[in-house]
């Protein structure tokens, strides 16, 4: 109870300061534009400065639709949208984690996942959607209930591309994923042709292609490891190299797959599969935000756990440091900008490609450390 008094605590104190100050850091504002210029026939992109601006699909504009209302009541559904969408993935992760004790590990996970939320969820950033959506799909794929993975996976990428990762390497494994897969990207890219005009929605992809390809290579630093580079060593790499490092960095993501995948049961197998989807998404998209670490909330909240079941207490010491560093944007933004969220995921990814190598064999209850042994491969 206490757990689900806090998501209600945040989200009426949000709804009251989106009301009071509509217009104060509103990520919302961009969603709400591009979806009236989608029933008024006006290009989605014409309003974009360069790599600022509305940079999604043009199905995006669509899915706000219900949420472009006038006034800040909009703004607050959609913020509430996210919140009980995340909430909820939360929920199901904790019961799926623990046949007994689920509530006690909903609370922890909404101590460790909610203050990194928090940014995203003031802004209105469609970010804690997708995380959302990710943690759904987690918990589809390790149940095997393909159609509603691959409606999270589908929704998820027209909503913001980078879902795109998550997709592709589900894909890679889980096979029967693939038709399904196929039928929803089909329909998802004929929707718009049944809200508006032919050449209109084919200006609109053509539009959002040139988006994407100038948005590949900003002109200012992103919380990503381009902007931990140039912000920490004054290394400032050129938008080829870091596409190529991206490129090799996406073929050795999917290696470390590759290599997991057979060698764990479910549900680890689709917890790794989250885990690697959002370290190659944090540190290599090219405008990563300092609010998309609330994808890293939930991982970081299981690696907690985990270490504090197999005793390792040293480990557990350094996750929860971790944790307290995803909240910078509350006490040391300006000092932290672009370089710590980073090193924490560089962190997390080098105790993952560790944990690679090892089997969890998680039954269904993390209460007890023998359900929960970690065993050398």
């Amino acid at each position: 109870m206490i757990a689900w008094a806090a998501w209600w605590l945040v989200a009426i104190i949000v709804a009251i300061l989106v009301w009071r100050r509509p217009e104060y850091r509103n990520e919302c504002l961009v969603y709400k534009q591009a979806s009236h210029d989608w029933w008024a026939g006006v290009g989605l992109y014409s309003h974009n400065h360069g790599i600022d601006g509305y940079l999604y699909f043009p199905q995006a504009a669509l899915l706000y639709a219900p949420f472009a209302t006038t006034g800040p009541a909009g703004d607050v559904l959609w913020r509430a949208a996210g919140m009980a969408l995340f909430a909820w993935g939360l929920a199901r992760l904790a019961r799926r984690l623990s046949v007994g004790r689920s509530a006690a590990l909903f609370a922890i996970f909404t101590l460790v996942a909610l203050p990194p939320a928090l940014s995203s969820i003031r802004a209105g950033q469609a970010n804690l959607h997708i995380a959302a959506m990710m943690l759904h799909t987690t918990l589809a794929l390790e149940q095997k209930r393909w159609r509603e993975a691959a409606f999270w996976l589908v929704v998820g990428t027209l909503l913001k591309p980078i879902m795109l990762v998550m997709l592709l390497l589900a894909a890679v494994w889980y096979w029967r994923l693939i038709p399904r897969l196929a039928l929803g990207l089909v329909l998802g890219v004929l929707l718009p042709f049944a809200f508006q005009r032919s050449h209109y929605v084919m200006a609109q992809y053509s539009a959002f292609w040139h988006a994407t390809e100038i948005s590949a290579n900003p002109d200012r630093e992103f919380c990503n490891l381009h902007g931990l580079l140039a912000t920490t060593l004054g290394w400032t790499l050129s938008g080829p190299t870091f596409q190529i490092i991206g490129l090799v960095a996406a073929v050795g993501t999917l290696a470390a797959w590759l290599w997991v995948a057979p060698r764990h049961t479910e549900p680890a197998r689709a917890l790794y599969l989250l885990a690697w989807s959002v370290s190659y998404q944090l540190l290599f998209n090219p405008r990563t935000m300092p609010n998309s670490y609330v994808m890293l909330g939930p991982l970081l909240g299981i690696a907690v756990i985990l270490a504090s079941v197999c005793h390792r207490r040293q480990l557990a010491g350094v996750l929860i440091v971790m944790i307290v560093c995803l909240t910078c944007d509350g006490w040391a933004h300006q000092w932290t900008d672009n370089w710590l969220k980073p090193i924490d995921c560089i962190i997390f990814t080098i105790m993952l490609l560790s944990a690679s190598l090892r089997r969890l064999n998680i039954n269904g209850d993390l209460a007890a450390p023998p359900v929960v042994p970690v065993v050398p491969v």
